[in-house]
């Protein structure tokens, strides 16, 4: 009981103050999404763009997972595997003599049956209300 009102209110405390993280000197990387949220599905992607050459590396809950360098396109995308619960993911990215990290946090949830209902009564709902309102 003491060990679910701890996660509880840590992700409150996460919510209230925001979860994404940028320490810099410089933005050496260009995230398409923020690292935060709640998400149902175990595969998770980080895209962006960075300078060609930047080294960058990708922690889930304080393991390495992913280290390349990014090509002349500057662009990178890596799709990670989220374990039940909160995941911890931290990017870091040195070029030269900048350095950025970027930390974020990601709720991996399990769907219920009220979510699953409640996204198709919606979305028919709507299709109805659409073809009688369409001329």
């Amino acid at each position: 009981m003491r060990r679910k009102a701890a996660i509880i209110f840590t992700f409150i405390l996460l919510l209230l103050f925001g979860i994404s993280h940028v320490f810099a000197d410089t933005e050496l990387i260009q995230l398409n999404n923020p690292i935060e949220g709640k998400v149902y599905s175990d595969v998770y992607t980080i895209s962006g763009k960075a300078p060609e050459g930047t080294q960058i590396k990708i922690k889930m809950n304080d393991e390495l997972v992913f280290e390349w360098t990014v090509g002349p396109s500057g662009l990178f995308i890596k799709s990670v595997n989220l374990q039940k619960g909160l995941n911890r993911i931290q990017i870091i990215a040195e070029k030269d003599d900048q350095k950025q990290v970027v930390e974020g946090e990601v709720l991996l949830a399990k769907r219920s049956w009220g979510d699953i209902l409640n996204q198709i009564f919606i979305r028919d709902l709507k299709e109805i209300i659409d073809y009688f309102t369409a001329k």
